[in-house]
């Protein structure tokens, strides 16, 4: 229903409107015509330097000091553009380094939730090596701290990659088309890199990943020792066939029991101290359905079940009806789960897995979703997107950081006082009074 008029509010809002700017990079993306001025690599992240959608998307912590993340600017027409910002005060403060290779359709901390889970949109293995995804499957790696950016793996109609130790590994997919088919044929390799490299070491063709171009095929995830996990189907249901394991770097494959059977695999998570954790999820509408999660301590060879919520639960005691992203915490001992019911929120176990409770202090936060990074035994970073931060320096009890501040809006100073005066005043709207 219309109304038949409408208030205007005298206030600048910052998170809602700003400049239009391209930075100065290395990098070679062409800039829009609406660009103004340019962004300097150094110069302070605002709520408005990017444009009136600047935000912190998806943080990578490294030391209790130093982190990178990606930065979002709306260019309109439902896409964005990627900044990589760093800080060096635990998330208090940002600096721009430079705009990056970006996947403009989708918000960076979205990635987390996909079906290919092996792959943050950002990852850095130490201040200067570190990954981004780009547009369509493309990899990109920087060796100098993201100031500029090299192309690993080109547009792909499908790849996926994961870091372990001094080496990264990628999975690609090809396809094309016969001239007597309209069914395409694809082919996977599993491709390694030494860390910061654009030159692979080998490449191994992946057994029986030809069986149809809709299932997809992903590195599900990494292990240490030369061990590599890949699902054979990661875009539909999975089979008992779905999982294979490599433990010299695609030299030879074997078949790894599949207890997410029938059910979309969600993730794998490799645990610093070796433990395994699967998590699976049959949808049957609206992110509600059943959810699962197994352990393994020898390398996917034994599952033990965690959660089997067949009976679709509570969600808050047992993680089932809807899927949830998981994190370890650098100890291993605690385990949390970014919830994705309409509610939203953080769950936290304290036993691997097995009993959960809701992070009362946290709250909801409205079915956006949320990413954490580590980056010590007990601290970690909570990110809420479009929404704050939070940090913990003993897994148990968390503070708010700091949001972006103000910028200016065509020049002038965001106001930022506590007592504002309003002026209301009524007006037409669509001919209506």
């Amino acid at each position: 229903m219309k109304r038949s008029f409408a208030v205007l509010v005298l206030i600048v809002a910052a998170a809602m409107v700003g400049p239009v700017v391209q930075i100065t990079r290395p990098t070679s993306a062409p800039a829009s015509t609406a660009d103004t001025h340019a962004i300097l690599t150094g110069a302070v992240l605002t709520n408005t330097l990017l444009g009136g959608f600047s935000q912190v998307d998806q943080v990578d912590m490294l030391s209790s000091t130093l982190g990178y993340a990606l930065a979002t600017r709306y260019i309109g027409n439902s896409r964005y553009r990627y900044y990589l910002v760093r800080t060096t005060d635990l998330a208090r403060t940002w600096t721009v380094r430079s705009e990056i290779p970006s996947d403009d359709q989708r918000y960076p901390i979205f990635t987390d939730f996909g079906t290919v889970d092996s792959d943050p949109m950002i990852d850095f293995v130490n201040r200067n090596v570190g990954y981004v995804l780009g547009p369509d499957s493309s990899i990109y790696v920087t060796d100098n701290g993201g100031l500029s950016w090299q192309k690993v793996v080109s547009n792909n109609s499908n790849s996926s990659y994961g870091v372990s130790g001094l080496t990264t590994t990628i999975v690609t997919t090809k396809c094309d088309t016969p001239r007597t088919s309209s069914t395409p044929k694809c082919a996977s390799e599993l491709t390694g890199y030494k860390i910061g490299s654009v030159v692979p070491e080998y490449s191994r063709s992946i057994p029986n990943s030809d069986l149809s171009y809709q299932d997809g095929v992903a590195l599900l995830a990494v292990a240490p020792d030369s061990t590599q996990v890949v699902n054979l189907r990661t875009d539909n249901w999975t089979t008992r066939s779905s999982l294979i394991v490599t433990h010299d770097d695609g030299r030879t494959w074997s078949q790894l029991l599949n207890p997410c059977s029938g059910s979309l695999i969600e993730q794998l998570v490799v645990a610093n101290n070796g433990q395994w954790l699967l998590s699976c999820f049959l949808d049957e509408g609206s992110y509600h359905g059943t959810a699962k999660i197994f352990r393994s301590k020898d390398d996917g060879a034994t599952w033990s079940t965690i959660v089997d919520d067949t009976a679709q639960r509570d969600m808050v005691g047992d993680l089932g009806g809807t899927p949830a992203y998981f994190f370890f915490s650098g100890n291993d001992r605690v385990l949390y789960a970014a919830l994705m019911n309409p509610a939203g929120g953080l769950a936290v176990s304290f036993d691997g897995g097995s009993h959960w409770s809701a992070d009362a202090a946290l709250g909801n936060t409205g079915g956006s979703p949320g990413s954490l990074s580590d980056f010590g035994p007990t601290s970690s970073i909570y990110q809420v997107w479009q929404g704050p931060m939070y940090v913990t320096r003993n897994n148990r009890t968390w503070r708010l950081l700091p949001l972006l501040p103000a910028g200016p809006y065509k020049g002038f100073p965001i106001c930022t006082s506590k007592d504002t005066a309003v002026s209301l005043r009524r007006v037409k709207a669509g001919g209506l009074g």
